[in-house]
């Protein structure tokens, strides 16, 4: 307690009857002041959850918590300790006394609480969806690639993932390039934990897959195809941007573009590490450029003027939008310019 708490204590000790040591030996030596239920969790959150693993910070998730209040539960334990004292004081006394000493009350409350709301909602909180950019991008147009350029797109993957070793994948891979056929990034599937994951910025520098899922995916226009790549095992630089949560992506892969189960990709492991062999550099990112520009449109139109911009693909952030019948067919916003082909 601060030297001015101390000294507004000795001047309410001479106010009131019921002193604060009395008092003190009656409140509880804990308190629980956040109740989670069972059917809280994070579950909803996919942009905060993202925004804390890119960032390496709980800020964006504690800020969901920060919004609780503990007035009911302080509330409860100021009856509670208005039952206890009554069993020795007057109402009248321990009503004086429990508004004089108000702010201590609840200081003491709240410094014995022992409630964990955060890691009770990450308990609580799903298998979430996630994938790694590896930064690899596939050319589209392979429903016309001859056998050399498959052959060819195939080695690179391979080479890029480090499995060149091995030919068991071989026709998994051809058969997702083929699938993919406007091309996209190339990128590892897996279930993330969000208490690893989101301190793992600037602590570990490599990630290990093991029996991974992979996919080519074109979050642009909303397609792609993957493959299991089981008993699989290779490195990648650890870089948080790179880590998407697939929810987060307006064409998502999952549950947009193939509608599956978000148990498809539980096969993966994703093992952190930090070693000394020297990493090898990956390309930029383009799916980070992506949201990047993504969140610039969104905060132009939520600056309270809904104003567009030329480029933005989201038709809702666009008022002035009419169907164009002419060839080519299409939407086009008449106070920009953006133009959606049909």
């Amino acid at each position: 307690m601060n030297a001015q708490a101390q000294i507004n204590l000795e001047i309410n000790q001479e106010e009131t009857k019921i002193t604060w040591e009395d008092i003190l030996n009656e409140l509880p030596k804990t308190t629980s002041l956040y109740y989670v239920d069972y059917r809280d969790s994070f579950d909803e959150n996919h942009k905060e959850i993202q925004d804390s693993i890119q960032s390496g910070s709980f800020e964006p998730l504690d800020n969901i918590i920060n919004d609780w209040d503990d007035f009911e539960s302080i509330d409860y334990f100021i009856d509670e300790l208005k039952r206890d004292l009554n069993k020795n004081f007057d109402e009248e006394d321990i009503e004086e006394a429990i508004e004089t000493y108000k702010d201590e009350i609840e200081q003491i409350l709240r410094e014995r609480d022992d409630s964990t709301p955060f890691k009770d909602l990450c308990r609580n909180t799903s298998d979430i969806v996630m994938f790694y950019d590896t930064g690899y991008e596939v050319d589209g147009d392979s429903w016309c690639w001859g056998e050399a350029k498959l052959r060819l797109q195939r080695y690179l993957i391979k080479k890029h993932l480090g499995i060149v070793s091995t030919t068991m994948y071989d026709q998994r891979i051809e058969a997702m390039l083929q699938n993919a056929s406007y091309g996209g990034q190339l990128v590892v599937y897996f279930h993330g934990d969000i208490e690893t994951l989101i301190p793992a910025k600037g602590q570990f520098n490599t990630l290990r897959f093991r029996n991974a899922h992979i996919a080519v995916i074109d979050t642009y226009g909303g397609s792609g195809a993957d493959c299991h790549l089981n008993k699989s095992e290779f490195t990648l630089p650890f870089n948080a941007e790179r880590i998407f949560v697939d929810k987060t992506i307006k064409y998502n892969y999952t549950f947009s573009v193939c509608g599956m189960s978000s148990n498809w990709c539980a096969e993966t492991d994703m093992i952190l590490e930090n070693t000394d062999q020297e990493q090898k550099e990956l390309p930029i990112s383009d799916l980070a450029a992506i949201q990047a520009r993504d969140k610039a449109f969104a905060a132009k139109w939520d600056n309270g003027k809904g104003e567009c911009s030329f480029g933005d693909m989201d038709i809702t952030r666009h008022r002035n939008t009419l169907y164009i019948n002419d060839y080519p067919c299409g939407n086009k916003c008449t106070s920009c310019g953006t133009f959606w082909i049909d």
